[in-house]
């Protein structure tokens, strides 16, 4: 039977070197990717950039808005929602059908 476990790592939120947000930016346009996550290692012998996860799907810790300062989920919905197929009804019980 499963045992929930006590937290053994404090997420908290890093601003990565300009760079880094650079390739991944780019890495992610050239998979076509509009919102998820890039998650990397820097060597400790050449500092270099090893990516070792793309998501590209979103990826938000729990309690976002603690560790971001704000609460992505509303922007991040914008997103989705502007992405789609169908363009956003005013009630979404009379949301179009989609083609």
């Amino acid at each position: 039977m499963p045992v929930d476990a006590a937290p053994v790592l404090d997420i908290t939120r890093h601003e990565p070197p300009r760079e880094a947000v650079e390739q991944a930016i780019a890495l992610t346009r050239a998979a076509s990717i509009d919102v998820g996550g890039v998650e990397y290692l820097v060597g400790a012998g050449d500092g270099r950039m090893y990516v070792y996860d793309v998501n590209a799907t979103s990826n938000f810790v729990a309690d976002a808005s603690r560790v971001l300062g704000f609460d992505p989920f509303p922007v991040f919905a914008d997103v989705i929602i502007r992405a789609g197929p169908c363009p956003p009804a005013p009630r979404p019980e009379r949301r179009p059908a989609c083609r």
